[in-house]
């Protein structure tokens, strides 16, 4: 018996020095456990996005160069090698939107201290005009800044620095004015900027009915963690739009809008209280909404009890 103990002592001895293996430690486990979470949230980062089909598409070009060498492929293990210089370029060139909104996310919060904090704009002033403008189908996109600067996107535009209200809105997106087809951004609860310019989303699994002011809503939500409200000019749908996730809210009431705005800009600021419904997320409500009313027929927004806010 103590022989064959000596035995496998010895062969677990000689294979652990053949592999050079060690104990396993503490620090093993988190080593694994980082990267898999690194790798758990970079997935769901670009989880919808074309960027995902590129990473499968790498993905497919090591399971290549694996298969060529076990197979003695030599040309096309050459070729797929040669490709694998380049990657690290393509790599940059391809995933720029999803670096920058990683090494953004980096250096938000108080660890490097570039939180901000900022008093709410005047609420009523600005949800009166998206009300206004969703009832009589007036397009519009409001973006609010949040501990993220959107000074590129402000300088963009036409910097303007008032207050928000409501008829300042109204005049901004008036069908006659050049600056309607652009982004107001609203930060330090002031209008910085109208007609700014924003980057558009590449994803690819939004509603057929998304225009160019939802992508553009979508995109700047995706690099940033601002809230953006959308008004749209063919249905006069009103969308929030947050971590790139968009919303919609049950009725157009001026205290609805302004509770969903303070939810989606502080989840967490009352935990016990359950979640609304318009939570829900919007693709399915939109799909569902669809297929129940004609392509002709337009939405018809709920009254409130303050008037229809014309």
């Amino acid at each position: 018996m103590d022989a064959i103990q000596q035995f496998f002592r010895e062969s677990f001895e000689y294979l652990q020095a053949s592999l050079q293996l060690r104990s396993i430690q503490f620090w093993d486990i988190l080593d694994i456990a980082i990267m898999w979470l690194l790798i758990y949230n970079l997935l769901k980062l670009i989880h919808g996005t074309r960027a995902m089909q590129m990473a499968m598409g790498i993905v497919a070009l090591f399971v290549i160069q694996v298969v060529a060498d076990f197979l003695k492929m030599t040309v096309l293990s050459s070729i797929v090698s040669s490709l694998f210089t380049i990657i690290p370029i393509a790599i940059i060139v391809l995933f720029e939107n999803e670096i920058r909104k990683v090494l953004s996310s980096l250096g938000r919060g108080p660890f490097f201290g570039l939180s901000q904090t900022s008093n709410d704009p005047d609420l009523d002033q600005i949800f009166f005009a998206v009300r206004y403008m969703a009832e009589r189908n007036i397009g519009g996109l409001i973006v609010f800044e949040q501990s993220e600067g959107l000074k590129n996107y402000i300088e963009v535009g036409t910097e303007l620095d008032a207050l928000p209200t409501s008829d300042l809105l109204l005049n901004i997106f008036d069908t006659k004015s050049n600056l309607h087809d652009g982004a107001v951004i609203v930060a330090h609860s002031r209008i910085a900027s109208a007609g700014s310019v924003l980057p558009l989303s590449n994803r690819v699994d939004l509603p057929r009915h998304f225009g160019t002011r939802h992508r553009a809503a979508l995109g700047i939500a995706e690099e940033t963690d601002c809230l953006v409200v959308v008004i749209s000019e063919e249905t006069g749908r009103i969308t929030f739009v947050k971590e790139g996730e968009p919303y919609v809210p049950e009725d157009y009431s001026i205290a609805q809008l302004k509770n969903m705005y303070r939810e989606l800009i502080d989840p967490d600021v009352d935990q016990k209280e359950p979640k609304k419904p318009w939570r829900t997320a919007l693709f399915k409500r939109v799909r569902k909404r669809e297929s129940l009313q004609p392509k002709s027929e337009k939405v018809e927004h709920p009254k409130t009890a303050s008037g229809s806010g014309g």
